[in-house]
């Protein structure tokens, strides 16, 4: 990435004037939100940069520098846990394991809205794993989303009929549909058991897993949200 011609200018200079990082940290591979937080305010206010609000957090981010014998960076993001506000995600969510972290970089004087594509290149890693969580702080070590050193491919299993999505559950005492735990999007309200037969019992709507389920509910999609593999063939080695 070329650095926009104000930014590139404000690096020559004697002083650039106040740095600042924000982060984005993107669970919703694993079924959360994304989170934007920053390590600081400016007039003890949230930061909203790209029609995002980024709300002050206790944050310490560390390594992200490139050494000169070309290995790639794996940095740690600390967070703190005194208020326990992440808590609930890293136990919900695997521990984040596999969430995206965006580091972005600018200077604050280009905080104000009209200039958010005046920035350094973006830093993009995956949590790799947590390190640490006590009372006072959570934290993890990334790695680069370019290095696969001793990754799979495809990450997950493959399997030919069989879709992984977790599906909402009917909660009789609350009378409706619980997501929390969902990573299946379908929110109608046309039921199905798991045999793919219809009903008009709440109780009774049950994913099979199957494709034909997921045609059922998302019917004209392309492509289906289902995370089966259905082109994969069968093959019989003789």
């Amino acid at each position: 990435m070329t650095l926009p011609s104000s930014l590139a200018s404000d690096v020559q200079k004697s002083s650039l004037g106040r740095y600042v990082q924000l982060f984005d940290l993107d669970a919703r591979s694993l079924g959360g939100s994304i989170y934007y937080f920053v390590p600081g305010t400016l007039n003890d206010a949230p930061i909203v940069w790209r029609s995002k609000t980024y709300n002050p957090f206790p944050v310490k981010a560390e390594g992200f520098e490139i050494n000169a014998k070309g290995g790639l960076p794996t940095p740690t993001l600390t967070i703190s846990n005194v208020t326990m506000a992440m808590m609930s995600a890293v136990l919900q969510w695997n521990n984040l394991e596999g969430a995206v972290v965006t580091r972005w970089r600018t200077l604050a004087k280009y905080l104000d809205g009209l200039h958010d594509d005046v920035h350094f290149p973006k830093d993009v890693y995956v949590v790799e794993r947590k390190t640490d969580a006590n009372k006072q702080f959570i934290k993890w070590q990334l790695c680069s989303v370019l290095d696969m050193h001793g990754k799979r491919l495809p990450h997950r299993q493959v399997i030919r009929d069989y879709c992984n999505h977790r599906y909402r559950i009917w909660s009789a005492s609350q009378g409706q549909f619980l997501y929390r735990a969902a990573t299946c999007k379908y929110t109608g309200s046309s039921y199905w058991d798991r045999y793919g037969r219809s009903t008009v019992d709440p109780s009774e709507d049950c994913c099979g897993k199957r494709l034909s389920d997921c045609q059922l509910r998302f019917p004209g999609s392309r492509p289906l949200p289902s995370r089966a593999f259905p082109g994969v063939g069968r093959n019989r080695v003789r």
